[in-house]
């Protein structure tokens, strides 16, 4: 019927169907709708951009509705052939395309061939069963397919990670789907770039070299950076293990970069404009740590988030760690921040150290980083005294405040001991402050609870007395420590 029949008329009747056999207990009808799909797309021959531009987020819809079913046992062979079928649709929008005497017409088509191309890729790197084969390095045939068609659609790996390649293409369809498909095309582009790296042949069909992109990416800062804040689109929780963690390697491969050869171009890069693509990064990185399975992938995936932090200079990494610290909705994360910005505070302060009586202008630079000013102060505070009012939230939050206090009170021995006063910890107004506002309401907090808890046998009381002794701890030194600075303050 597909080759007789008017394939206007077809292409109609078969969207129809298409829309109402999209779900998940009707998948396996979609097969022969979308067979049919193969035909009448080669038998195009009016408008071809137009009605295949169309048709694309339609025929998309069944393998948006296959991903969502791929972890059924039952489903996974019609869900493989789905698959099948959406793949000899690009093959005959290829020949399509090749048929086009016009050579606008030709490159038109090629950019809408190549955002289906992405976006099927990200579909297909959903399945469980096709990740799986990233633990052996090994490429899928489904995978492979889409990935030769990526040169043929003007696609680069370069292009791609960088994410220029998909930004000039436009041919967005302008319908309610529209956000959702961008979403796809971008993680498509990133996952083809992922698949590459895994696997050698991917590449090869590609007609990539993974290690000159590595290289060119940690030869110059700025193109690294337009890379990782393309990267805010990275696959996260709704992909599986095997694709999380290629990514990080991904990720620490390109971080990588030799100091000494990487050229440093901080001043080609608009941090403003990049800085919310970075944020959106950092939270997906964020993500991918918590729930790593392993304590020794979520070490190595931590690191990679410390690496990328150090990619920006110390006002954008401050602000970033901010803006994560106040913005984690896991304590135990907040934790590991604030425990960076210990470790840069410190290394700010041998760095000024090693600029004494040397470069007067190099240690001026220094002393402006935020790691060693008051902005520090903000930031403990908004640990111990959030913003939105009332006491942290105990014993939730206890690793938090543990490590906020303990940051206080790196910072107050370590001014005493330099004999500074950079951040102002040492000031009279700042200790009585700290005393009065931060430290004394948070004893009484920390009093009160353990004092209703600690002849509590439940294991809920017996984990908060737990949970909060090395909070009062600390919070008894630091006390301590701000009595002893009040009677020597400045």
């Amino acid at each position: 019927m597909c080759e007789y029949c008017s394939h206007r008329e077809m292409m109609f009747a078969l969207s129809e169907a298409l829309s109402s056999s999209c779900s998940n207990e009707t998948l396996s009808s979609c097969l022969p709708l979308l067979h049919g799909f193969t035909i009448v797309i080669l038998r195009i021959q009016r408008r071809p951009v137009e009605n295949i531009n169309a048709l694309l987020p339609i025929i998309l819809r069944a393998g948006k509705v296959a991903v969502s079913e791929a972890a059924d046992e039952d489903n996974k062979d019609v869900v493989a052939r789905i698959f099948e079928k959406l793949i000899a649709i690009s093959t005959s929008m290829r020949e399509v395309c090749n048929k086009q005497v016009v050579d606008e017409k030709k490159d038109q088509l090629r950019s809408i061939l190549g955002l289906y191309t992405l976006e099927l890729l990200a579909l297909v790197s959903k399945d469980g069963s096709i990740a799986a084969s990233l633990n052996a390095s090994k490429a899928p045939s489904l995978v492979l397919q889409l990935s030769e068609l990526l040169p043929y659609c003007g696609l680069s790996y370069v292009g791609l990670i960088t994410g220029r390649d998909v930004e000039v293409n436009h041919f967005w369809n302008d319908d309610g789907e529209t956000v959702e498909s961008k979403s796809l095309v971008y993680k498509g582009a990133i996952l083809a770039v992922l698949w590459g790296y895994a696997c050698k042949e991917v590449a090869a069909v590609a007609c990539e070299n993974i290690d000159t992109l590595l290289k060119g990416l940690q030869s110059c800062k700025s193109e690294r950076i337009r890379a990782l804040s393309n990267m805010k689109h990275v696959p996260s929780l709704d992909y599986p293990l095997q694709i999380r963690n290629t990514c990080i390697e991904f990720l620490s491969a390109v971080l990588a970069a030799d100091s000494a050869s990487s050229k440093d171009d901080n001043e080609k890069i608009d941090w403003s404009f990049i800085t919310p693509s970075l944020f959106a990064l950092f939270q997906s990185m964020q993500s991918i740590v918590i729930h790593m399975p392993d304590p020794e992938q979520r070490e190595k995936a931590f690191s990679v988030l410390k690496k990328t932090l150090s990619e920006l200079p110390p006002q954008q990494r401050f602000d970033m760690l901010k803006g994560l610290i106040i913005n984690s909705n896991h304590p135990s994360v907040a934790s590991l921040l604030i425990s960076v910005v210990k470790d840069e505070i410190d290394r700010t302060f041998n760095d000024v150290s090693k600029a004494e009586g040397q470069d007067s202008n190099n240690r001026d630079l220094h002393l402006q980083t935020p790691f060693i000013t008051g902005d520090v102060l903000e930031l403990v505070e908004l640990i111990l005294k959030p913003p939105k009012g009332g006491p942290p939230d105990l014993p939730g939050q206890s690793d938090a405040v543990i490590v906020a206090l303990n940051l206080y009170r790196f910072l107050l021995m370590k001014e005493k001991i330099e004999k500074t006063n950079y951040t102002g910890v040492l000031s009279n107004s700042c200790l009585r402050k700290v005393q009065s506002e931060w430290l004394l309401p948070l004893r009484v907090l920390v009093s009160g609870i353990l004092a209703q808890n600690v002849n509590d046998d439940s294991e809920f009381g017996s984990l908060t007395v737990s949970l909060l002794m090395p909070v009062m701890a600390v919070l008894t030194h630091c006390l301590e420590l701000v009595e002893e600075g009040l009677r020597h303050s400045i």
